[in-house]
């Protein structure tokens, strides 16, 4: 008796799991390879999806993009930033609100290549941070931290490399990389222990956000990287490439 219980219990969860993941699929639009219009119809379909994917789905084990969060980033000392970086807790904010406005794609045996271009009007990036030896503008930030960046009216550019494996049901993906065109943001910086230094600190990287960029994007674009990264990788790892792109 248990175990024919145990057997129509487990069948029972079986089929809410293949309801629910049916469900998921059947609210996504799906654009086949051979779509004369694939660019056009993935640029309508990536839009629609970032509605539902917000708050994330469990059916599918995708996490929130509200916010999008991930664990650590550490960064390699590179000029100019001529020290290493490390940031914890990082919380993106405001990403699934985002307007996509053009996608580009090749695909072939082996590869999908995917372009995908899109604009936000407010994006968060919230981070804590370890710095040493760290030298910005004439201010030694050494220490610990946290910092919160507004970006204001940003465009950006995910490029998407994946391989179409043989006999594999999934795409693998290779490498995600963000390109992110920003032109004003303010910037909090809250160095634990030292209010002064952080609220002057604060005021003049909000000042000349411009010129600081171009000192911290390759941080700014390796951090959305990371981001972008792991939720391109756990949606084409759950969802067969069949299912989202159908030859």
């Amino acid at each position: 008796f248990t175990m024919n219980y145990s057997t129509h219990f487990l069948l029972l969860v079986h089929v809410a799991v293949a309801a629910s993941y049916s469900n998921i699929l059947s609210q996504l639009q799906v654009c086949k390879r051979s779509d004369p219009n694939l660019n056009g119809c993935l640029r309508t379909a990536i839009q629609a999806a970032l509605p539902l994917l917000k708050n994330g789905v469990p059916e599918i084990s995708f996490p929130s993009m509200n916010p999008i969060k991930i664990e650590m980033v550490y960064i390699n000392a590179e000029p100019p930033m001529d020290f290493d970086q490390v940031y914890s807790n990082i919380e993106l904010h405001g990403h699934a609100d985002s307007v996509i406005t053009d996608v580009s794609t090749r695909i072939d045996e082996k590869n999908v290549i995917m372009a995908i271009k899109g604009e936000c009007n407010t994006g968060t990036l919230s981070m804590g941070l370890e710095y040493k030896d760290a030298i910005v503008f004439g201010f030694d930030l050494s220490g610990k931290g946290r910092m919160e960046q507004i970006h204001h009216d940003y465009h950006f550019l995910i490029y998407i490399e994946g391989e179409l494996k043989p006999k594999a049901k999934h795409l693998s993906i290779r490498n995600v990389t963000v390109d992110v065109d920003l032109k004003d943001f303010s910037i909090t910086v809250d160095l634990y222990g030292n209010q002064q230094l952080s609220k002057t600190v604060s005021k003049v990287f909000t000042d000349n956000s411009a010129l600081l960029y171009g000192a911290v994007r390759k941080e700014v674009e390796e951090i959305y990287g990371a981001a972008y990264g792991n939720l391109v990788k756990r949606l084409f790892a759950k969802i067969p490439i069949d299912e989202l792109l159908p030859k």
